[in-house]
């Protein structure tokens, strides 16, 4: 797929999906354990603050906005439309007032360079067609300061993840919804992101898309199922079935540090411990090279 192609799908989802994305669980987005680790990485950033959130994550830019507050800086939000920084901004529970919205390209940010303390990012690079990647991370090193650091949550695709079809996943969170382990909306955020991982070795390559899954999918739909399991698939497509058609870049640590490191020094990685992909979802901590 070509890469304008990419951006453009890109941004026809995340308008799709401004005003209801912030309702669904993680690890569709950031957890409590996530956001405390973001937290945490930019809790040292040089003052006064001057983080850039990439993307419209409101709990994110919550992070932000607390250590803006902290030490007398600023939050700068980036993202591709005025759109989805409006919807989010609904679900917002910090103080907006102190934020600066700008509407550019992540490969192509309209900052001078040398200017931020932090950027960080939910799931930002999936949603980077993977021929970006390279410019992706330079432009991010010219706008960091020397001293600054780039935080980035990654959904890695796990090369062991394998489902042998919808109803075998679907079964296994049902199952813990019963056990009282998960709610249905935390069982079906789940499912979607597990379908999602395993769609890795079912398209041309390079992607992620529930699309692949399509013809099971619709016979889940259509099929008898157990009240709890009718519950999850429910919510399922009520969530993310307008996400189905939609693709995300294919994410394999290797790949994804072998462009990085070009730009940046890789200083840690940090798990959350609060949601059952988290080992496959790691906060990467960047310091730029100079």
């Amino acid at each position: 797929m070509h890469v304008n192609e990419f951006r453009d799908r890109q941004r026809s989802k995340w308008l799709r999906v401004a005003g209801t994305w912030y309702d669904t669980e993680p690890p569709a987005i950031p957890s409590l354990d996530d956001l405390a680790i973001f937290s945490r990485a930019i809790g040292d950033s040089p003052e006064p603050s001057r983080v850039l959130v990439l993307g419209s994550t409101p709990s994110l830019r919550a992070v932000a906005a607390e250590r803006a507050a902290s030490s007398g800086g600023v939050t700068l939000v980036m993202d591709l439309s005025s759109e989805m920084y409006e919807g989010s901004s609904a679900y917002a529970i910090h103080d907006l007032s102190g934020e600066k919205f700008i509407q550019s390209d992540w490969c192509a940010p309209s900052i001078a360079s040398d200017q931020l303390s932090g950027i960080v990012g939910d799931k930002i690079i999936d949603n980077i067609a993977i021929g970006e990647w390279p410019r992706f991370f330079s432009e991010m090193r010219r706008i960091l300061l020397a001293d600054g650091k780039l935080v980035l949550h990654v959904g890695l695709t796990d090369e062991l993840q394998t489902v042998s079809a919808p109803i075998v996943a679907l079964a296994s969170w049902a199952m813990k919804v019963r056990e009282e382990r998960k709610s249905v909306a935390e069982a079906s955020a789940g499912l979607w992101e597990d379908l999602l991982s395993a769609s890795w070795d079912r398209g041309p390559g390079g992607a992620l898309s529930l699309s692949y899954w399509e013809p099971e999918l619709t016979a889940l739909r259509e099929r008898s199922l157990g009240s709890v399991e009718r519950q999850i698939v429910t919510r399922l497509f009520a969530d993310f079935g307008s996400t189905f058609w939609d693709v995300w870049s294919d994410c394999r640590l290797p790949i994804i540090l072998t462009t990085a490191l070009d730009y940046f020094d890789l200083t840690s990685l940090h798990f959350a411990g609060d949601y059952l992909q988290a080992s496959q979802q790691p906060i990467m901590v960047f310091r730029p090279k100079r």
